[in-house]
């Protein structure tokens, strides 16, 4: 009927559809305007951008239940990161203690899936409570990278277990045979949300026993009466806020033998759920997404040291430059053997940021040497020097109505905001001015949306933090088979440096190989013949240093 009536209409009225058609452009036109010349002078926006966002979160910040704002409530993960980097640059205490009551109340919560692992997709409630229950490849990366640098910020075992656990669902569950990473699980199963995830009392007795499931219960707040929709069937969360140790304090337990038995029980209760009907997958496999994902796999292997997560990474990497570059043009989707549609300014800010944190992991030269050819590719193929902004399509693209330049962070970081910080990487290791000049001139005439709404581009700003934190400069000459190589890139990787880069060279000769792609690397050598390092900020050295101890004290100094 649709279809007739639009037939009829393009035969009968067809000059009014298109007086129409060009109203409807020129509305889309016009919210994509130029920067004004002179909107602002200089780069001076970043700082006072940067206070006015943490004024911000300040003010709706949810004292009670952590997060910002009422329900729904989302994970927003580059929110916290923002605030952790804040802090760390300002000393404002108050920036981390809200990003960790965050996450804090995010763990605790039903968002959080406590046997699986993983997170869900936003918490319907304020409390972080009953979740819509998909499950997207993003949050998870991002989440758990947040959790990451929490725990090197804090030093809490319990961001480092979650982080884990994340890692592992998204190894587990969505990452292909292949390599890529898939994009999401759905929220129901057989057409009922939840169904694969609530439990009701009786279930959790039937399968665990009566001691073994009142204990588990009593951690995971399932009652006769349940917390799901109108019926008796739970979601899982941690009703107790102190844990295991909560727990076996009031029953006189030791909280070993407490934890022990819920571990126990969580992994039976997987197995169980594992014979439900499982929520459908849906296996596209997204470059921009996958950016994330290898991202946050490198970030794990750097934070724990567990090849899994390398090689996870790495295997991901690998699947792209397969099978999703074609005659040297990256692709956005891949879906069946097929890569189709020429690659976003997502996906290539994506992937070169995902690239330097898995170089910086593997110390494997090929993954920055990519990293770099996509930064030259973001500026030569996204650019827009009216807008003062990255365009997310590319001259390769099909003619659009309008082609945007979009900084706003939501769900996922916008294309603008992952280009800002990979391009800040990427010209410090490289000296690039070619990469350098858009963030300059893009900070010439700050975005009205950077300046009405700060808060709304948290990614964006951590770009700016990078640089107003005047990043460090780490080089590492040795063999990375040498234990004393692999104790100062530990040094480097077990802290929280948000600002900072890091370059490996094997040997003399290697370094000078190297120092065509990154300058850095110019002029480096194995001082004795022993392994060495050099920490650099601007043009400031401090002495080299053979001893990872040394080491790990300049950065801490710095």
């Amino acid at each position: 009927l649709l279809c007739r009536r639009v037939s009829d209409l393009w035969r009968t009225r067809r000059a009014d559809l298109a007086a129409s058609s060009r109203q409807v452009a020129g509305v889309l036109q016009s919210l994509e305007e130029p920067a004004e010349p002179g909107a602002a002078s200089g780069s001076g926006w970043e700082a006072p951008s940067a206070d006015a966002a943490y004024r911000w979160y300040r003010r709706s910040f949810d004292e009670s239940h952590g997060g910002f704002g009422d329900a729904p409530k989302f994970p927003a993960p580059t929110n916290l990161d923002f605030l952790l980097r804040y802090a760390r640059r300002t000393g404002m205490e108050d920036a981390r203690r809200m990003a960790l009551a965050t996450l804090d109340h995010m763990l605790r919560g039903g968002m959080r899936d406590h046997l699986g692992g993983g997170f869900h997709r936003y918490s319907t409630d304020r409390f972080w409570l009953v979740p819509h229950f998909e499950k997207m490849l993003y949050d998870n990366a991002l989440i758990a990278r947040t959790l990451l640098d929490a725990c090197r910020i804090s030093g809490e075992a319990r961001y480092l277990e979650a982080a884990r656990e994340t890692l592992d669902y998204v190894i587990g569950r969505l990452q292909s045979p292949e390599g890529g990473f898939f994009s999401a699980e759905d929220a129901d199963a057989e057409g009922e949300e939840g169904r694969t995830y609530v439990w009701t009392l009786a279930e959790i007795l039937a399968a665990l026993g009566e001691e073994r499931g009142r204990l588990f219960c009593e951690m995971y707040g399932v009652t006769a009466g349940g917390n799901f929709e109108e019926g008796p069937a739970s979601v899982l969360h941690a009703a107790c806020a102190g844990g295991a140790a909560e727990l076996a304090e009031r029953r006189g337990e030791s909280a070993a033998a407490v934890e022990d038995r819920l571990r126990e029980s969580r992994r039976h209760l997987l197995a169980i759920r594992a014979q439900r009907p499982q929520p459908l997958c849906d296996d596209k496999v997204l470059v921009e997404w996958n950016g994330l994902a290898i991202s946050a796999a490198a970030r794990g292997h750097q934070v724990m040291g567990d090849a899994r997560y390398l090689e996870a990474a790495v295997a991901a990497a690998s699947f792209i430059e397969s099978r999703m570059v074609i005659d040297g043009r990256l692709r956005r989707s891949y879906r069946e053997g097929e890569a189709r549609i020429d690659g976003f300014l997502e996906d290539h800010a994506s992937l070169a940021d995902g690239l330097l944190d898995l170089y910086e992991a593997s110390l494997d030269p090929r993954w920055l040497e990519w990293a770099i050819r996509l930064g030259r590719e973001i500026v030569d193929l996204f650019w827009d020097e009216e807008r003062l902004g990255f365009l997310s399509s590319s001259r390769h693209h099909e003619e659009l109505i309008v082609r945007r330049a979009s900084f706003h962070d939501g769900a996922i970081p916008s294309g603008n905001s992952m280009a800002s910080v990979a391009l800040r990487r990427l010209a410090v290791l490289t000296g690039d001015a070619r990469l350098a000049r858009p963030l300059d001139r893009m900070a010439s005439a700050a975005p009205r949306l950077v300046k009405q709404a700060p808060h709304a581009c948290s990614q964006l700003l951590c770009g700016v933090e990078f640089t107003l934190q005047s990043p460090l400069e780490i080089v590492v000459i040795g063999p990375l088979e040498d234990a004393a190589t692999r104790a100062m890139i530990r040094e480097v990787h077990r802290r929280f440096l948000p600002s900072r880069v890091l370059v490996h060279a094997s040997d003399d000769a290697e370094a000078a190989r190297l120092a065509a792609a990154t300058p850095l690397l110019e002029g480096r050598v194995a001082l004795g013949g022993r392994v060495t390092a050099y920490v650099c900020r601007g043009r400031t050295c401090r002495r080299p240093v053979a001893d990872a101890a040394e080491l790990g004290a300049q950065l801490d100094e710095l």
